[in-house]
């Protein structure tokens, strides 16, 4: 019952990752971006949210690599392709936080504070599998 649903919720991961992110942009259109003015625009706030930002970033990554997860061939209709969404998903919010340190709009805030609760809620989950993945192994005996 339990691999059953890890691989609904693996082949699911695309469709409820891309639905977050649509309504991340979706709601950093219509939002307030609450930023200061344009002189004043590198707050401590700022600041410390792209450096979190690029620490998340930075840590998927490096989770990805030296599991061996980036040099595996995936494939979208495979259960276990959450790495390869959460490669595609690291790599826009990496970029998003580009986007506010060149652009400085308040669209680029609005949307990076968005997508920052989507990564703590990735954190989440991954944490939840891990948890999970422990509670319910057993080794095999031979």
């Amino acid at each position: 019952m339990i691999a059953g649903t890890f691989t609904t919720l693996g082949l699911a991961s695309p469709v409820i990752v891309g639905l977050l992110t649509l309504l991340a942009v979706a709601h950093a259109c219509v939002a307030p971006g609450n930023i200061p003015a344009r002189g004043h625009f590198f707050t401590r706030k700022v600041v410390v949210l792209c450096l979190l930002h690029l620490l998340i970033v930075e840590g998927a990554y490096r989770h990805l690599i030296n599991g061996g997860w980036l040099s595996t061939h995936y494939d979208w209709s495979d259960a276990n392709n959450f790495n390869l969404v959460l490669a595609c998903f690291e790599a826009f919010a990496g970029g998003a936080v580009i986007a506010l340190v060149l652009a400085r709009r308040p669209f680029f805030y609005r949307l990076m504070v968005d997508l920052f609760y989507i990564q703590l809620l990735l954190v989440a989950a991954m944490l939840g599998f891990l948890l999970l993945f422990l509670l319910t192994w057993h080794p095999r005996m031979m």
